[in-house]
């Protein structure tokens, strides 16, 4: 083209530049066209971006409901359960603290129940007690007379051992002094028997008509 325009400079003094503002309203034109497609294509491209985005705030807005309506029924469940958890514990609570008060009160009925019946053994324990000291000491006294009068028994043999003895001595004595006695009698100086009495033997050696002395 500038050859072009080299060539014809000296046919046409404004030619080259009726030529460069030709090449540039072609130019302008062409950028023109261009920046109008682009901006269609721009404009394409925005529209659908719009569309896009239009869509994706839709899809949001129905992923919003949809989460809010989900969200509502797990809250609405959650407060259902949580109710029905509460009563069920309230129940439970009911139930425990009925357990425990009858508990409470089989233990208090029990602990009474112990208390008399250890109260009664306590008392029946002091009875018996007493009835012992009191056998005891019955005991002991019985023991305490008897082994007086075991005592008094003994001094009383030993003292009537200690009299017999002495009147066994004093028999002894006393038979020997007649012993002795009986010996230096003479019964041939008898003057009712003569000196000439039959006498008739008897068995041990004594005399039938004069009894003989005592034997020792």
């Amino acid at each position: 083209m500038m050859a072009t325009v080299g060539s014809e400079h000296h046919m046409n003094p404004f030619e080259q530049a009726f030529t460069i503002m030709k090449d540039l309203r072609g130019e302008l034109r062409d950028v023109t066209s261009a920046l109008k497609a682009e901006q269609s294509q721009r404009a394409s491209e925005v529209g659908e971006l719009r569309r896009e985005a239009t869509s994706l705030q839709e899809e949001l807005a129905r992923e919003r409901a949809e989460r809010g309506a989900a969200v509502q029924k797990l809250i609405e469940n959650l407060a259902a359960e949580a109710t029905t958890r509460k009563a069920e514990v309230d129940e439970l609570k009911a139930s425990l603290r009925t357990q425990v008060a009858k508990l409470t009160n089989q233990l208090e009925d029990e602990a009474n129940d112990r208390n008399l019946k250890q109260k009664d053994l306590y008392a029946k324990l002091d009875v018996e007690v007493t009835q012992r000291k009191a056998e005891c000491s019955s005991l002991n006294k019985e023991l305490g007379d008897q082994k007086k009068q075991i005592d008094a028994g003994d001094r009383e043999r030993q003292l009537s051992v200690h009299h017999l003895t002495e009147d066994v001595r004093l028999i002894s004595d006393h038979c020997k002094a007649v012993d002795r006695v009986w010996s230096s009698f003479k019964y041939e100086s008898l003057m009712s028997f003569g000196g000439g009495a039959t006498r008739r033997p008897l068995p041990g050696g004594e005399d039938s008509s004069v009894p003989g002395p005592p034997r020792a």
